[in-house]
């Protein structure tokens, strides 16, 4: 019988009748890791692969995660509602008593004017007149609506005791500065006689679309005339009349002047930062983002001021602050103001990031808060360099938003660990003498990697093997300044196998391989250069395994063994 040896793959019969055919002899024992092997004599056993999505997927974050283009995002944001100065002057009700005294006259007669004392006085609107940092110069008001409340004393029928009644009596009020709107001279509006129904009862009276001017007084002028009605009345000693004016509705106030916050509460926002737990120990964010959007109905302007903006744990054992060039608070100008009352209008405020407010630092996996203070004062500079007077209406507001995005842009200094199996495997090593562990790693991350394998059994326990200790450098792939993949790199692996480690895995039916990543440096110069670590949605490693083996196969010619 003769004995033949021929190169053999187990299951890999095209490989097995080329080399057959081929009219060269290949010595496959020549064969090592630096030596480039040709694809298509090598059998093929599996293959990983693990993209951005696979990463993603892991993370309990997914409402948060933000896909743009090829950015990839953790976004949180939060709303608030600040409250400014108030001028709503039904907040606290105002009353104004107007006392009046009459001189004795025996006989008035009817519908004639009666002389009385006191004839213009004011009613109180609570205004600072003298103030230089919170004066009203003018009200422009669209409802205006008072009680008036008449009393009297020492007021007859004439010829008789008996006291005069409601219909013997008329009132008219004159508001001197008080003007109709939208005229282009001041037009001051129209006496308005007073209903008088009973007295020591309240009479409403409503005046439309004008405005007040209010400069240097406390409250507007008011002015008192006095009629009779269709009899005739006498006027007897120490008659009195006495009105109560009782502000009960105003709509659509607008009040133009000077209004100087110089200090205010400070609001606290506080974001949750749920993100940080989910982020893997040795990834730090390279520039974590903050945008504030202040949108605002105030007709002044004014200044934003970041009292203080810091990060801390649960249970405040790690609090880090950030800071402004150093400044643990900072003032921004809002130099925007509504054109018209009732309009609002939005301020984008300078971004919070690495530099302004050191963002970095405080998103650490140790700290799970963020707490964000600030305050609004006005911007006396601005307001009296302007053409324009501020104004304040009822109810104005500032409402912020805080939007919190965090790219996957990491640290230089970052490192990550990956893992993935390749399943299935049908090792051909059972009657090989050497062979070849192929490997072929394609990585489109912008991080270089270093790789370890593992082999398990069919009950996936790990095989002992001297591979296990083994690591491979996977080259990063080619990124540009900003740590973004321009274009993935391919490195190939190939592992000479003894016999003896051959024949540990030949039983193994998948593979485990880990994948360390660290950021991508290189010497420029002499000097090391480090790049950021900038992942998008396009990034992702693969991994192929393959055998090259030499192996013996004895049978006897003729034979059916």
């Amino acid at each position: 019988m003769t004995k033949k040896n021929i190169l053999f793959c187990k299951g890999a019969i095209g490989i097995f009748c080329f080399i057959l055919m081929s009219c060269n002899d290949v010595d496959l024992s020549n064969i090592s890791k630096d030596v480039q092997i040709n694809e298509s004599l090598v059998l093929p056993l599996g293959e990983g692969s693990i993209g951005i999505n696979d990463i993603l997927n892991q993370l309990d974050l997914k409402d948060q995660i933000s896909i743009d283009e090829d950015t990839i995002n953790f976004v949180t944001e939060i709303n608030s509602e600040y409250q400014f100065l108030n001028i709503n002057i039904l907040e606290n009700p105002v009353t104004t008593d107007l006392p009046f005294t009459i001189a004795p006259i025996p006989q008035v007669p009817a519908n004639s004017k009666i002389p009385i004392e006191g004839t213009v006085t004011s009613v109180n609107l609570g205004l600072d007149p003298n103030s230089t940092t919170r004066r009203v110069d003018k009200i422009e008001i669209t409802k205006f609506t008072f009680g008036i409340n008449i009393s009297r004393s020492n007021l007859f029928v004439y010829g008789t005791t008996t006291p005069i009644s409601p219909s013997d009596l008329r009132i008219v009020l004159t508001f001197p500065k008080m003007f109709k709107s939208n005229t282009i001279t001041p037009t001051p509006i129209d006496p308005i006689e007073v209903p008088i129904t009973n007295f020591d009862q309240l009479s409403n009276v409503t005046i439309n679309n004008f405005y007040m001017d209010t400069y240097g007084l406390t409250g507007t002028p008011i002015s008192v005339q006095l009629f009779s009605g269709n009899r005739e009345i006498t006027v007897g000693a120490s008659a009195t009349l006495n009105l109560s004016v009782e502000i009960s509705e105003i709509e659509n106030i607008v009040a133009y002047g000077k209004f100087q916050l110089t200090s205010s509460v400070p609001t606290t926002i506080k974001l949750p930062l749920d993100m940080l737990s989910e982020i893997p120990d040795g990834l730090s964010f390279a520039n974590p983002k903050a945008t504030i959007s202040l949108t605002h109905n105030i007709g002044t302007y004014m200044q934003f001021n970041i009292e203080s903006i810091k990060a801390f744990s649960k249970d405040h054992s790690v609090e880090k602050q950030g800071l402004f060039y150093g400044s643990q608070s900072t003032t921004e100008v809002i130099d925007v103001k509504p054109e018209t009352p009732g309009l609002f209008t939005t301020k984008k405020l300078h971004t919070l990031d690495r530099n302004y407010g050191t963002l970095d630092q405080l998103f650490d996996r140790t700290l799970d808060t963020l707490e964000y203070k600030f305050s609004l004062t006005t911007n006396d500079a601005l307001n009296d360099a302007s053409s324009t007077a501020s104004y304040i209406t009822p109810g104005m507001s500032v409402k912020a938003n805080v939007k919190v995005v965090v790219p996957f842009y990491f640290k230089s200094g970052s490192n990550y660990t990956l893992t993935d199996t390749i399943p299935n495997l049908d090792i051909p090593f059972e009657y090989v003498e050497n062979a070849i562990l192929v490997l072929k790693v394609t990585n489109a991350l912008p991080v270089k990697a270093t790789l370890s394998m593992k082999f398990l059994d069919v009950n996936n326990n790990v095989i002992s093997s001297s591979l296990n200790s083994s690591t491979y450098v996977i080259n990063s792939g080619e990124v540009d300044d900003s740590g973004i993949v321009t274009a993935e790199t391919v490195s190939p692996i190939n592992i000479d196998l003894t016999k003896e480690q051959a024949n540990e895995i030949k039983d193994a039916k998948s593979m485990i391989y880990s994948l360390v990543f660290e950021g991508n440096s290189k010497v420029e110069n002499g000097v090391t250069k480090k790049f950021p670590i900038q992942i998008t949605k396009n990034n992702y490693i693969k991994v192929k395994l393959g055998a090259f083996v030499n192996g013996s196969y004895s049978t006897t010619l003729g034979s059916n063994n």
